[in-house]
């Protein structure tokens, strides 16, 4: 006689935890809800942010890079881009090494690169209009047409850049001796807005990428600011850059930290 009390809450736990996955599930979309893109006059701010900073100092070294598309591009096996900030003491410059990450552990942040092999840009850039302004520097986004190959960049080199860069930061502080830069890295998750992002450069195109700034944006406050570029360096904007949430035609808000709180 017992038995079919048994079958009852048997069933009542199921349905509680289906119930419960259902919940987690909706959580998980709702934390994921906040857009990565960002338009060219914030986007333009933010870089201008970074250039006249008073104590950062940094872009004497290199304002961004570009890649090919096809590094950029989203796989089956791994589910985001793992951005590495480097700098190069020999050649002074800044510059990031990619790769792609199976899974972004914000409890367990990597320390040093992962693959055997990274992506580095053949290609990087200065800042050369006159003015730091953020018009100035929207009209250098908007008339630059850079474009250029992606180079291999061994692991165990590829550790010392990220070490070097990351010695730099300790010796780069704000006026309360915190870093402006916890970690030397960046990571993009392939959600749609990414994947949305990526496409507007077709197969043969370009994705450059800038260095920004945002004083509120802790711990990592250097942030990197992506634009696509058609495959003759024309920079995506309007009609070709359009988005589900008309957030823009750049991509930033990478981790860390996430890009909700």
């Amino acid at each position: 006689m017992k038995k079919p009390v048994f079958i009852l809450l048997a069933v009542l736990v199921a349905c509680q935890a289906k119930k419960t996955d259902t919940e987690t599930q909706s959580v998980a979309a709702t934390a994921a809800a906040p857009s990565f893109f960002i338009a060219l006059d914030p986007a333009s701010q933010m870089i201008s942010d970074y250039l006249v900073h008073p104590t950062l100092d940094l872009s004497r070294y290199t304002l961004g890079g570009v890649f090919p598309v096809s590094d950029f591009m989203p796989d089956n096996k791994n589910e985001g881009l793992l951005m590495w900030y480097c700098f190069d003491t020999s050649r002074k410059q800044i510059f990031m090494a990619i790769e792609p990450l199976h899974h972004y552990d914000t409890a367990s942040l990597p320390k040093a690169p992962l693959q055997a092999i990274l992506k580095k840009p053949e290609q990087t850039f200065l800042y050369t209009n006159p003015s730091p302004a953020p018009a100035d520097v929207k009209d250098f986004i908007l008339n630059q047409k850079l474009t250029g190959a992606s180079a291999n960049l061994g692991q165990a080199v590829a550790a010392r850049y990220v070490k070097s860069f990351d010695s730099l930061m300790q010796k780069t502080q704000d006026a309360a001796g915190k870093s402006y830069q916890k970690y030397p890295l960046n990571y993009f998750i392939w959600w749609n807005d990414y994947k949305t992002f990526v496409s507007w450069a077709g197969t043969d195109g370009y994705i450059r990428y800038y260095y920004g700034f945002d004083e509120g944006h802790t711990p990592n406050r250097i942030r990197i600011v992506l634009i696509a570029a058609d495959k003759n360096g024309n920079t995506i904007t309007g009609a070709q850059a359009q988005s589900e949430d008309g957030g823009g035609e750049g991509l930033q808000n990478g981790w860390p930290p996430p890009p909700f709180h």
